[in-house]
């Protein structure tokens, strides 16, 4: 058969737009990007990051350093403005063990079948969660575990089984579900820190959770998952633990979600508060997870991200990249709240570049670009219509101010953004624009006759802010 050049051009040029994780969503010159506010979505609970690892590593730091970075992580003003915090419960490996990386090193609560708990155990990841609930007693928590303790595990480590098989006992289900429930028990009682959700599960389908690894994990099978979930379920409850639910399943794929979640039986599903997801694999299956969720009742976190296999070279284009990856999990997935893997970490999986020998850090560039979203885009806010997928749109819970983010990965371009389905009148917007070179610079403009005309400079992210009064 013969090809055109056209045609060969047509094709490589889909491939680049739309491949698998490539996310290379182009704003064209001139476009005209409509916000259509009647079109209501999902309503944001907010924004935040996992504890493990860097709290493990930042909660050994001298009082000061480690509240600067809590100020920088909650601050609605000067920070990234984060409501939502997940705590991991460590299951600890076995002792003589040592491959795991010094920070992935969670300690456990209970060392033994037949050990007393330890409640002394985790001090400096506690002592961060406590530093951020004394800044914002309103934060929303989840409680979750990689693996279970190690010697519940058949391979008697905590990083996986040899050959990447399901690694729980069988005879220890009942009492994986017992000894994170008690986690959660002692945190109400003794701590007076409730979590609102628990996760048993982390990236339960990967096949890389192997016997001495760098960290820990765990494989389960679909049905070892349902069983899990309704055994911890059942714990909360004859505990009484009743402001505490069970959310599942943060698998690694999207794909992944919507297989194993869509066969679950309905027991499982109805003990489900929340359906759980990370967005590094599988992100052509984004609608289908949001339909699944729709279907079944159930609101979505995208409960950790990071740049994993990011298509692109260099600190800021994976900035972008990233911000695209947001925009596309609030957009298609229809995310309500959005977690990030690490706050502190090298290169652009850190909001906050670490020297943990000099227990120091720097902000990053991917602070600011996350900033763009979780300084701006507030818990209440709903997200409303754009027409183009570049962009993010969202309505504060009084309609009078709307917030629309826009993703230039190429050259220079202007866009027009169209208010005319607001009420008619002229508006005053905010620009806040970020580049490799500037942060969140800030502009002010009028909106006129329901048109803003908005100029992004090459490799740029845009917030705009526009007050409707």
């Amino acid at each position: 058969m013969n090809i055109t050049t056209t045609k060969i051009l047509s094709i490589a040029i889909t491939l680049l737009s739309f491949g698998a994780g490539s996310l290379c969503y182009g704003l064209e010159n001139n476009a005209v990007v409509i916000i259509d506010p009647t079109k209501k979505h999902q309503t944001i609970e907010g924004w935040g990051v996992s504890l493990c690892w860097w709290a493990h590593m930042a909660g050994k730091w001298p009082e000061a350093k480690m509240q600067s970075v809590v100020t920088l992580l909650t601050d609605e003003k000067r920070g990234l403005g984060y409501n939502i915090f997940r705590y991991n419960i460590g299951g600890g490996d076995r002792p003589g063990h040592d491959h795991m990386e010094q920070r992935a090193r969670i300690e456990g609560y209970k060392a033994s079948p037949s050990a007393a708990y330890n409640w002394s155990a985790d001090a400096s990841q506690r002592r961060v969660l406590a530093a951020i609930i004394k800044r914002n007693p309103k934060v929303i928590l989840e409680a979750f575990a990689n693996s279970p303790p190690w010697w519940m595990t058949i391979s008697r480590c905590a990083a996986g089984e040899k050959n990447g098989r399901s690694n729980l006992r069988d005879d220890q289900y009942d009492s994986f579900a017992d000894y994170l429930t008690d986690v959660v028990k002692h945190f109400r009682d003794k701590l007076k820190i409730n979590f609102r959700t628990l996760e048993p599960l982390n990236e339960p389908s990967a096949w890389w959770w192997k016997e001495s690894g760098r960290q820990e994990g765990c494989k389960f099978t679909p049905a070892q998952q349902a069983r899990i979930l309704k055994l911890t379920a059942a714990k909360l409850k004859a505990k009484g633990l009743i402001g505490t639910s069970v959310s599942g399943t943060d698998e690694n794929a999207i794909s992944s979600g919507v297989k194993n979640i869509g066969g679950f039986d309905r027991a499982t599903i109805k003990l489900l508060s929340q359906l759980n997801v990370h967005s590094y694999h599988g992100q052509e299956h984004r609608k289908k997870f949001a339909a699944l969720a729709a279907k079944l009742g159930k609101k979505v976190w995208m409960s950790e991200g990071g740049p994993l296999k990011a298509p692109v070279k260099g600190r800021w284009p994976q900035c972008l990249w990233m911000a695209q990856v947001v925009i596309s999990d609030l957009r298609d997935l229809k995310a309500v709240a959005w977690i990030d893997w690490q706050a502190i970490d090298i290169g652009t999986w850190g909001t906050l570049n670490p020297n943990w020998k000099n227990q120091s850090f720097k902000i990053s560039k991917r602070f600011y670009s996350h900033a763009h979203f979780s300084r701006f885009i507030r818990p209440g806010y709903t997200i409303v219509n754009s027409n183009n997928p570049a962009t993010l749109a969202a309505l504060s819970p009084n309609a009078q101010k709307l917030i629309v983010v826009a993703v230039n990965q190429d050259a220079k371009k202007t866009i027009q953004l169209n208010l005319s389905r607001f009420r008619p009148g002229n508006y005053t917007a905010a620009i806040h624009t970020t580049t490799s070179k500037v942060n969140l610079q800030r502009k002010i403009v009028q909106v006129r006759n329901g048109i803003l005309k908005l100029n992004l400079p090459p490799q740029s992210i845009a917030t705009v802010e526009v007050s409707i009064r």
